[in-house]
């Protein structure tokens, strides 16, 4: 009996280790975001992308129109277009998201760059974000670092 608690015990304690670690979800009205994660750059400095799964559930179309994070200076919503097998990541004034869609944020598409890390970022870590929408206001969500290393944004950038 003593050895069924003991490893009753130790798989509670694993469930809630990776549970810690698991991308976080929010919803505000008929937005939802889900699977929201962070991968961090090296030898470009301090910066870091944040990957979401943007659903639109509303009669109305939406945007995403800023962002911000207590954890980066600033953070830039870019989106990247291939052509002739080059891509150019810049800048953009809002990310659309049309009623009854799902607009996935992720490198090489549109993405959340964290310019200007406060501090370093290690893997489970959770970074909060704050992003505004045009209809729908402001949804806070704390997205996990799930990768470390990737070689940071493109030359265009």
């Amino acid at each position: 009996m003593p050895n069924r608690i003991l490893v009753l015990t130790a798989a509670l304690v694993v469930l809630a280790g990776a549970a810690g670690v698991a991308a976080q979800s929010a919803r505000v009205g008929e937005i939802a975001i889900e699977d929201a994660s962070v991968e961090t750059a090296v030898g470009r400095g301090a910066v870091a992308v944040a990957v979401m799964r943007i659903t639109n559930g509303a009669e109305v179309n939406d945007r995403l129109y800023e962002a911000s994070s207590p954890l980066a200076r600033a953070v830039e919503l870019v989106s990247t277009e291939s052509t002739d097998a080059i891509a150019l990541s810049r800048q953009v004034r809002a990310i659309p998201v049309p009623s009854g869609t799902s607009v996935m944020l992720r490198r090489g598409g549109a993405y959340l760059l964290l310019v200007g890390l406060v501090r370093p970022l290690a893997k489970g870590d959770r970074v909060p974000l704050r992003l505004l929408f045009e209809e729908a206001g402001t949804i806070e969500v704390k997205a996990v670092v799930t990768r470390i290393g990737w070689r940071g944004p493109p030359s265009g950038r």
